[in-house]
């Protein structure tokens, strides 16, 4: 897999705002922007016995890693299924930045949370355009003189609903984005939270949460399905046909058919939040996102080992990142290369 560009920084103020290629860092251009309210947190009080406290207090050191220096996380890359060039995305800035409108998330509406009443959070609002569930997101820090964009990145606020269990919330230098580690069903799952800084004083390690899931295709395209000859041992043969009972006569365990398979593979290059994903669509809708035509495909890419559920993603897909002559059709099966973000619904 070809290495990660880095992103274009953002320098200049105001309408004067200029894309130039620089190594990505901690955002530290200006923009002029008129949204600066946040809401600061408070302390909570919360009646807890002794060892629900210590208990809480465990799993509250262990829940954030924190990024003592900056990794390597291309975020430039998420424009690569809009933009031939990210510089384009950047461009656009002076026009979005008066237009965009103040996001909230599950935290905005709530009292402030018990879990981390001694932390202290880097100040941050986000802002989306040109609507609040599908375009893009800004991270901004917010001060008296001027306003630091953090981050800049393609947003779908609209998913599949899946209940996940955190293990761990990895915070980039700097304190703005993060991705979060955690248990889908009997599946261990990364992905990038693009509303970190309004709900990550709720997140807590081994508590239960409804996050919405999206993909969004670097690319994607008809899998080819194949049929293979298997050779099994035979007490293992003998152990299948057994547990099949009256069914093994329908079923031909000597051949492999990958027609229906699903599967969610991290890569060995990309970033843990970067996937190969296969599996059949369920479900097709046409959309348009940044000014491309899409699909939004609800699509199976892996099953619970332990219930064999089907997990479902909607995975966005460009006209730009489609690689094939017809559009994708429900019951097909698609193959690809995505991006995870989630952001939380509610906890459990």
């Amino acid at each position: 897999m070809a290495r990660r560009r880095a992103a274009p920084r953002l320098e200049g103020r105001g309408e004067k705002a200029q894309a130039t290629s620089k190594p990505e860092g901690p955002g530290v251009k200006l923009v002029s922007i008129s949204y600066t309210q946040l809401k600061l947190a408070s302390t909570a009080n919360e009646h807890q016995s002794a060892d629900e406290a210590l208990d809480l207090r465990q799993r509250s050191e262990r829940t954030f890693v924190i990024e003592e220096e900056e990794n390597e996380h291309y975020m430039g890359t998420h424009w690569d299924m809009f933009f031939n060039e990210p510089k384009e995305a950047f461009k656009q800035l002076p026009e979005i930045v008066p237009q965009a409108i103040p996001m909230m998330g599950w935290a905005s509406f709530q009292e402030p949370s018990p879990y981390h009443r001694n932390r202290k959070w880097p100040e941050a609002i986000c802002l989306s355009w040109p609507r609040r569930k599908l375009g893009v997101l800004m991270v901004i820090k917010p001060s008296e003189q001027s306003n630091a964009l953090e981050s800049f990145f393609p947003f779908v606020g609209k998913g599949a609903e899946h209940t996940i269990t955190i293990n761990r919330v990895h915070v980039w230098h700097g304190g703005f984005e993060a991705q979060i580690s955690a248990k889908l069903g009997s599946n261990l799952i990364s992905f990038f939270d693009p509303l970190y800084v309004i709900n990550r004083e709720w997140y807590v390690s081994g508590n239960q949460y409804q996050f919405i899931l999206t993909g969004l295709a670097y690319s994607c395209r008809k899998a080819k399905n194949l049929t293979m000859d298997v050779r099994l041992p035979e007490d293992a043969r003998k152990a299948i046909l057994e547990a099949l009972g009256d069914e093994a006569e329908d079923v031909d365990i000597d051949t492999l058919h990958t027609q229906g398979m699903a599967g969610l593979l991290p890569t060995e290059e990309g970033d843990i939040d970067e996937y190969e994903f296969r599996g059949p669509v369920k479900a097709v809708e046409g959309i348009e996102m940044l000014g491309q035509p899409a699909w939004k495909l609800r699509t199976t890419v892996t099953r619970d080992l332990e219930t064999n559920d089907d997990v479902d993603l909607d995975i966005i897909v460009t006209h730009k990142a489609w690689e094939g002559g017809k559009p994708p059709k429900v019951g097909e099966d698609i193959e690809g290369f995505l991006w995870l973000q989630g952001f939380l619904w509610m906890p459990r």
